[in-house]
């Protein structure tokens, strides 16, 4: 056997190994639930708790025409109360506490409630064009952008607003992890405020990934997400960002962290009625894991009220409920698992080294978190996968015993 190969082999098995220690005894995986669909596309959510949310759509009602509607829920998703509104598309809504909040879309038309979201009553925002990704960093200072022509600030609870000249016109995402501290994103680059809004700064540029949105936890962890699976990834507050593998090409569009170390992305489907894209991470977002989540829609926002609770909604009237995350679960110490050759062609063996497991369960998913393959009952160590008829692309793969979680990892098939 020849030097490279020896190396490369042993990097697969460091690799593994690394992959396995940072799990730090969760698992990712999640349960999630298809809540009643409401038939229109789902621009966005916000839940003040676990069981009272808001949600903005569109509803096509010919001719070429749209109007978009308010629907509210006050028993976690199972029913939706709607509240038609007289403008075309509501692209984003936002709650600063439990009764007031503002939703905002074409024409430049905004609405306020102050009665948790059973009226709602037409504001001022100063602007023609059709408004997205309002947000409030407390409950009198907002922002809001323009079809990417300008961004605007308000201080005062949103009765007046002023353009900002130095927030950058057209932003993606908005994130504020403290009251000083905030970050926006328009295609390659994420800017900075410390000063709570008033000016902002270019922090970061990335030619290489087209930022959709981010989201930060603290003032120093901090990941965006973006077109064909791109993930960038900080731990200084946004000096350096690191490339992350989200293991697909599908386009994602929203990132929510409950802590530093938990979170979910969703985003783009392969095709009609396919399952969106859901991903999943228990280690701050240094692997990410395809979860099952049963729609068929593409996914717009993921939104957690709660550390146990979560919504994601999308085109289709697709509303998704997560009601399982985190589940902690007891994974073996120490456990090293080996797999070579990584990518393979036609087979590979997989070497578990650990005396205290038997009746392993082998199972392998594809990219969009679909069951691949199943393997029970087995007792050796040495375990050798074929492919059979599977397509050449990146697979997840999760081992059990009945004394928890091994370990889990990804194989390449090519």
């Amino acid at each position: 056997m020849s030097i490279m190969i020896k190396k490369i082999k042993m990097q697969i098995i460091v690799a593994a190994m690394l992959f396995i220690t940072g799990l730090n005894n969760q698992s990712v995986i999640a349960q999630w639930a298809t809540l009643p669909s409401l038939t229109d596309g789902i621009h966005s959510v916000f839940f003040t708790d676990d069981n009272i949310g808001h949600i903005t759509k569109s509803r096509y009602i010919g001719g070429g025409q749209y109007e978009g509607d308010i629907a509210k829920t006050i028993n976690g998703g199972n029913n939706w109360t709607v509240q038609k509104s007289p403008i075309n598309i509501l692209r984003s809504i936002y709650f600063v506490d439990a009764d007031t909040g503002y939703c905002a879309g074409d024409n430049g038309a905004m609405f306020k409630t102050i009665d948790a979201g059973n009226t709602w009553n037409s504001i001022n925002s100063f602007t023609p064009s059709y408004i997205e990704n309002i947000y409030f960093k407390d409950s009198i200072n907002g922002f809001f952008c323009t079809d990417g022509t300008q961004s605007f600030q308000t201080n005062n609870g949103g009765v007046t607003w002023s353009v900002n000249s130095t927030m950058p016109w057209g932003y993606e995402g908005i994130s504020f992890p403290s009251s000083d501290t905030g970050y926006c994103s328009i295609l390659e680059d994420i800017y900075i405020t410390i000063d709570g809004g008033t000016t902002w700064s270019l922090k970061y540029s990335n030619s290489s990934v087209n930022i959709n949105t981010l989201f930060f936890s603290d003032n120093n962890h901090g990941c965006a997400v973006g077109k064909n699976g791109g993930i960038l990834l900080t731990k200084d507050g946004g000096t350096t960002w690191n490339s992350i593998s989200s293991g697909t090409i599908l386009d994602l569009e929203s990132v929510f962290f409950v802590d530093t170390s938990r979170g979910y992305i969703v985003g783009d489907n392969t095709g009609f009625l396919q399952e969106p894209i859901i991903l999943g991470t228990i280690d701050g977002g240094n692997t990410w894991m395809p979860l099952s989540s049963g729609g068929e829609w593409p996914l717009n926002q993921v939104f957690f009220p709660s550390v146990n609770v979560g919504y994601a909604v999308g085109w289709g009237g697709q509303v998704l409920k997560c009601t399982g995350f985190p589940t902690t679960v007891s994974h073996i110490d120490k456990f090293e698992i080996s797999l070579y050759p990584n990518p393979f062609h036609e087979s590979t063996t997989i070497k578990l080294n650990n005396d205290q497991c038997n009746d392993i369960t082998f199972v392998l998913y594809n990219v969009m978190g679909g069951e691949a393959m199943r393997m029970q009952g087995i007792t050796d160590k040495k375990l050798t996968f074929n492919r059979g008829n599977l397509p050449n692309g990146v697979y997840f793969y999760k081992l059990t015993s009945e004394d928890g979680i091994i370990g889990t990892g990804k194989l390449f098939i090519q």
